[in-house]
């Protein structure tokens, strides 16, 4: 009987990505003023990064609009009118293909701001390492990450367990035989999937 040749898929836990970025904030340039999160993907790197560093945060269209978000004492160290003495950590959790990288370096180059801004992303593919300034670490595809797992394309060829995971567990009670099939179609769900 053949079997297929499959490729080993590199899965990334949170634990993982904050063990990552803990394990490489020091090596960051120390000039950097403000971090600024790539929508969606890159929040949660970005807040690590953030709160590592004790850094203002911002997304990347707040950035490119020039304008932070209000409120907090850190948002007031950056100041767009004096963009000589600022540096920007423009932050994603990874690149892959470089679609989105190269959309966003685009956006940026015509955006007009003349700040000093670096590109990272937490997770780099050897054949897109050359599209960010910093790579934290170097992983092929197949990758997938516990922070987006349930909408990755890869969720329709696999199997996840619905009970403690898609939906609570049941109680004793509900985990009996008999009350087993209203409890699946009564259960809330946990986590709602996209695919």
């Amino acid at each position: 009987m053949a079997t297929r040749n499959r490729k080993k898929v590199n899965f990334k836990t949170v634990n993982d990505l904050n063990a990552l970025v803990v394990n490489s904030v020091s090596r960051l340039p120390k000039d950097i003023t403000l971090i600024v999160a790539v929508p969606r993907s890159g929040y949660l790197v970005a807040s690590l990064v953030s709160l590592y560093l004790n850094l203002p945060m911002c997304t990347f269209n707040e950035y490119i609009s020039q304008r932070l978000p209000t409120g907090g004492r850190r948002t007031k160290d950056f100041d767009f009118e004096n963009q000589d003495n600022q540096k920007a950590l423009v932050v994603d959790d990874s690149v892959s293909s470089g679609w989105e990288m190269r959309r966003l370096r685009a956006q940026f180059e015509s955006s007009g701001i003349m700040i000093e801004t670096l590109f990272l992303a937490a997770y780099v593919s050897n054949k897109s390492r050359d599209l960010v300034d910093i790579a934290l670490e170097i992983t092929d595809p197949p990758q997938i990450f516990e922070w987006n797992i349930y909408h990755h394309p890869h969720l329709i060829n696999s199997c996840v367990e619905i009970d403690g995971v898609i939906c609570p567990n049941p109680t004793q009670e509900e985990g009996d035989g008999k009350n087993y099939q209203g409890f699946l179609e009564n259960a809330e769900p946990r986590i709602i999937p996209s695919v």
